[in-house]
C-alpha cells in the first residue's frame, strides 16, 4: 500500500470475518459440475488495519495456523520498520544523520538493497531516502486529520536543489554510510510488499495452495478459488464508497497493488493534497488519483504502485516495461482510464462512465 499510513496502535484483537462453519456449509453445495469451494476468510487487525486471509479448499488448522503466522509476522515487522516512533529504523536513521555511518540489521540491510534496486529502475520516481521530504509535510503524525501548514515554497526549493537518494547510502558488508546529512529512510512504500512476500513463503510451506491476503486492499492472491479464477475487484477513485471501477480473474501466484493520492490526502485552505510525493520535486502528485499494477512480486509491486502515480500517463508506459509489470491501470484526475494494452482483454469495466485509453507498450 501507499505510503505513510499510521501503525503506532497496538491493538492486534483477531477480526473473524467468517467462521469455519458457514464455510462448510458453503462446501456441501455439490450437485453442480463446478461446486462451490470451500471458503475460509479470517482476519485480524495490526495497528488499527484489517488484515483478512481467504482460503479456497484449505484444511481449517492450516488455515488457522496461517492465519496465526501471518499476524506474528506483520505486527514485529511494522514496529521494526516505523518510520517515525522509536524503532530500529529511526535508530539507524539517527545514527545515520550523526554520524555518518551505522551498523545495520540484516532485515534493513535487505530493505535498503531492495530499495536501490527499485529507485534505479524507477529513475528515482520511488525513493525511499526522502523520509525528512514526508515528515516536512506532515505525514509523520499519529493524527493524520490535524490541521496543519504546508511548507514553504523555500523549504521545497531547497528540498529540490540539494534532495538525499538512495544513491547516497554505501553497503559494507554490515555497515551502511550515507553521504548526505539530511537522508532520512522511510519504508512505508514497500512495507506491505515485504510483509506478504514473507507471509507468502510462509503460507506455502504450510502446504496453503489457494489463499488471497489482503492487508488493506492490496492483494497478494496464490491459485484459485475451486475450479475457478480468483475475482477481484478494483476500487473506484471517484466512488464514494468502495464501489467497484472493473473487475479482474485470476489465478495463479500474482500481486494485484494499487495506489491512491485520492486516499489519505489532507485539505488546507479549499485544496486537497495527496501524501503520494514525488521526491524528484519535492511536491505531492497531482495529476493521478489512482493506479493499479500486476506482478508477480509484491514488494515490485508495491513500489510500482506509487511510482506510477508520480510518474503519470506519458511515463508510465516505459517505467511498467522496465519494472516487468504484467499491466497496469491509471486514473487521471479529469476522470480518464489509461490501460496498458496487455489489460485491454483481462479486464471487465464495471463503471463504464470514464473515457477509455488504451496505452500501446
Amino acid at each position: 500500500m501507499p505510503c505513510n499510513t499510521d501503525l503506532t496502535s497496538t491493538n492486534l484483537a483477531r477480526r473473524r470475518l467468517l467462521i469455519a462453519l458457514a464455510a462448510a456449509i458453503v462446501g456441501t453445495q455439490t450437485n453442480c459440475r463446478n461446486p462451490q469451494p470451500f471458503i475460509i476468510e479470517e482476519g485480524f487487525t495490526v495497528f488499527n488495519a484489517p488484515v483478512t486471509l481467504k482460503f479456497a479448499d484449505t484444511q481449517v488448522q492450516i488455515a488457522m495456523a496461517a492465519v496465526e503466522a501471518a499476524q506474528q509476522i506483520m505486527q514485529p515487522f511494522y514496529q521494526r520498520i516505523h518510520p517515525w516512533k522509536d524503532s530500529e529504523l529511526t535508530r539507524l536513521n539517527a545514527t545515520l544523520q550523526q554520524n555518518g555511518e551505522a551498523v545495520a540489521t540484516d532485515e534493513l540491510l535487505e530493505l535498503i538493497k531492495e530499495s536501490q534496486r527499485l529507485y534505479h529502475l524507477t529513475e528515482g520516481r520511488f525513493d525511499p531516502a526522502s523520509g525528512a521530504l514526508i515528515a516536512m509535510w506532515g505525514f509523520h503524525s499519529s493524527s493524520p486529520n490535524r490541521a496543519r501548514q504546508l511548507p514553504t515554497a523555500h523549504e521545497i526549493e531547497q528540498w529540490r536543489s540539494n534532495r538525499p537518494r538512495m544513491e547516497d547510502l554505501v553497503i559494507e558488508g554490515s555497515r551502511v554510510r550515507s553521504t548526505h546529512p539530511r537522508l532520512q529512510l522511510d519504508f512505508n512504500a514497500i512495507a506491505e510488499g515485504m510483509a506478504a512476500r514473507r507471509i507468502r513463503d510462509m503460507l506455502l510451506k504450510l502446504g496453503v495452495r489457494n489463499c488471497i491476503f489482503d492487508p488493506g486492499g492490496d492483494l497478494l492472491i496464490i491459485g484459485q478459488a475451486g475450479h475457478r479464477p480468483w475475482n477481484l475487484a478494483i476500487q473506484n477513485p471517484f466512488g464514494r464508497s468502495a464501489s467497484p471501477l472493473a473487475s479482474i480473474e485470476l489465478s495463479g501466484d500474482w500481486a494485484l497493488y494499487s495506489s491512491g493520492s485520492y486516499q489519505r490526502r489532507f485539505e488546507f485552505e479549499g485544496r486537497h493534497y495527496s501524501h503520494i510525493l514525488d521526491p524528484r520535486t519535492g511536491l505531492p502528485a497531482a495529476d493521478v488519483l489512482a493506479s493499479t499494477v500486476l506482478h508477480t512480486d509484491p514488494v515490485i509491486a508495491d513500489a510500482a504502485a506509487t511510482a506510477l502515480v508520480v510518474a503519470g500517463p506519458s511515463e508510465a508506459p516505459s517505467l511498467a516495461s522496465r519494472l516487468g509489470l504484467t499491466g497496469y491501470l491509471l486514473v487521471t484526475a479529469d476522470g480518464t482510464v489509461h490501460l496498458s494494452e496487455n489489460w485491454v482483454n483481462r479486464l471487465r469495466f464495471i463503471d463504464t462512465r470514464f473515457p477509455l485509453k488504451i496505452v500501446l507498450a
